[in-house]
């Protein structure tokens, strides 16, 4: 569900400059949970596609936990995103 832009930081705040986009991820098999997946470049699902909520697969899918004030925050970043054949 949707895509947003993700931007550079430096010094701790966020620049003008993208360097790639995010996608809200519906986890069917988990209850669905939402996970916000965080892609570089320009590895982008048009609009128009995202729209539908299609399956999707990522390549280089990588899960990240740590804790903030005892409670349990996770990252979650991916190589790339594509439109999943069935």
């Amino acid at each position: 569900r949707g895509l947003g832009d993700v931007y550079k930081r430096q010094g701790g705040k966020k620049t003008e400059k993208v360097e790639g986009c995010y996608y809200t991820v519906f986890c069917q098999d988990r209850q669905y949970m939402t996970l916000r997946v965080s892609v570089p470049g320009d590895a982008r699902i048009d609009d128009a596609t995202v729209d539908k909520m299609p399956h999707v697969e990522f390549e280089g899918l990588e899960v990240h936990l740590y804790y903030i004030d005892r409670r349990p925050i996770i990252t979650v970043t991916a190589d790339n995103v594509r439109v999943a054949k069935f």
